[in-house]
């Protein structure tokens, strides 16, 4: 009988993500499973006060949510540890060093700065509608599940980062192909169509109030006349 070789890699498990989704859930991704009974030993420390989670969900075994006994405070950073965890075949977890901020953000943080309505002819250009959005604060704010409404349509932003002082774009996901990738952008599910006549736009946080608000109007719109041909996108003054 020959013999036969055979390749083996084994790989560790690793914890890819952490992230406060609000100020009482951390949430923790993993490259392979955890069984939920595994967290029951861990020893998890914020600013070394030790924390024990009041309840951890999970879908699939791979990510979990953490549900804090309390809120943490808005905007400020932690210092996260993670010792004695281990996954379903009992592989020790990496223990965990690393800091972590959730911001709510307050009325104005987050503003529309700039949009285009009217892409077509170019003018140099993407010859697509886009709104770009401009982070007031000094915060790194989180779009996850905020609200965008356009005239009488809402559609739901998906998980992105809009940097502190910083700029992002929100553009249909049908357009991804066709838009600089260099740009920080979110590319958005049911984009609602921006009218060339006008429309307001309203965007919510994740706790439905409001952030933002502007009604736009061409008519109001300074400028030279050849601009309302289209090609050239609106920026909000301040």
């Amino acid at each position: 009988m020959s013999e036969q070789a055979f390749t083996f890699i084994y790989q560790r498990i690793k914890l890819t993500e952490v992230k406060l989704l609000n100020r009482e859930i951390i949430h923790l991704s993993f490259t392979k499973e955890v069984f939920i009974e595994a967290f029951d030993t861990m020893s998890l420390t914020l600013d070394n006060s030790i924390i024990k989670p009041q309840n951890i969900t999970t879908d699939d075994n791979q990510s979990f949510s953490l549900h804090l006994p309390h809120k943490l405070e808005n905007g400020k950073e932690y210092n996260l540890a993670i010792r004695g965890l281990v996954d379903a075949i009992n592989d020790p977890v990496s223990d965990v060093n690393t800091t972590i901020m959730h911001y709510d953000a307050q009325r104005f943080d987050v503003v529309f700065n700039e949009w285009m309505a009217d892409p077509t002819p170019s003018m140099g250009l993407p010859e697509l509608e886009f709104i770009e959005l401009y982070n007031n604060s000094s915060y790194n704010i989180n779009l996850s599940e905020w609200i965008l409404q356009v005239n009488d349509r809402y559609v739901t932003l998906p998980d992105s980062v809009i940097e502190a002082n910083g700029f992002l774009c929100l553009v249909s996901s049908n357009h991804m192909d066709n838009w600089n990738k260099s740009i920080p952008s979110a590319f958005v599910k049911s984009m609602p169509a921006l009218l060339n006549s006008g429309f307001e736009m309203i965007i919510f946080n994740n706790k439905s109030n409001v952030i933002d608000a502007f009604h736009y109007q061409t008519a109001l719109i300074p400028g030279e006349g050849f601009k309302k041909d289209g090609g050239w996108s609106t920026e909000r003054i301040d």
